[in-house]
């Protein structure tokens, strides 16, 4: 392939990549085959640009941000062990560690047709002795640290101050939690190598697009 077969290959590309974006801020407002009509593109190559980004998307998550964030979940709590005497750096530092682990276990949005991502296969793997740990910790990830939900801080107001009488606010209530957070960290990463391993080869989850239809190949065009 010359230089400029190149060229007109990265253009192509470019330009599916952009209708497939363009037709995402429809949020789904379209069908694919009325954007198509619209852009007066090739709608059997525009679903198969749309199958291959929502597979990229898979790919990516499982692949590099859930480890991403276990990674920054573990970084975190070691500083907290570091700083454990430092009120003002251990709180900031286990409330980062909580939504960092907590994030891979609610739908977090692709970037086409609604599509969700979650460690939900691999949460269905962890043991028994952790899953009090693993549902706390998601927990005060929704409840506490990302939203201000009234019921587990458990609110008093006197004469002179609000009070909380609920549990998730004070240092104590984390501090309990780091040894078991720690080896949670440890089984979720252990099991997402695991499930990439056996279901995320390169060859195997992009095989199917690697030879596609000259349709998908040709360059639409810019978005209008």
């Amino acid at each position: 392939m010359d230089w400029d077969e190149l060229t007109r290959e990265h253009l192509a590309k470019r330009n599916w990549r952009a209708h497939i974006a363009n037709y995402a801020q429809t949020k789904g407002q379209r069908t694919p085959e009325e954007y198509c009509q619209q852009q007066n593109i090739d709608v059997e190559g525009f679903n198969i640009w749309l199958n291959y980004i929502e597979e990229e998307d898979k790919y990516a998550f499982f692949r590099s941000f859930a480890t991403e964030y276990l990674r920054r979940a573990e970084k975190s709590l070691k500083l907290v062990e570091k700083y454990m005497n430092e009120p003002e750096l251990r709180m900031p530092l286990m409330r980062d560690a909580i939504v960092a682990y907590g994030a891979l276990f609610k739908n977090s949005a692709g970037r086409v047709r609604g599509s969700k991502l979650t460690l939900k296969e691999i949460e269905q793997s962890i043991p028994k002795s952790l899953q009090a740990v693993h549902r706390t910790i998601c927990g005060e990830r929704d409840q506490i640290v990302v939203h201000c939900d009234l019921t587990p801080r458990n609110p008093r107001v006197g004469m002179r101050a609000t009070t909380i009488k609920g549990k998730g606010h004070y240092w104590e209530d984390y501090k309990v939690l780091i040894p078991d957070f720690r080896r949670v960290i440890v089984v979720v990463q252990k099991r997402l190598e695991e499930y990439i391993s056996a279901n995320l080869s390169r060859a195997r989850f992009f095989g199917s697009f690697v030879d596609g239809p000259e349709c998908a190949k040709q360059d639409p065009g810019s978005p209008s």
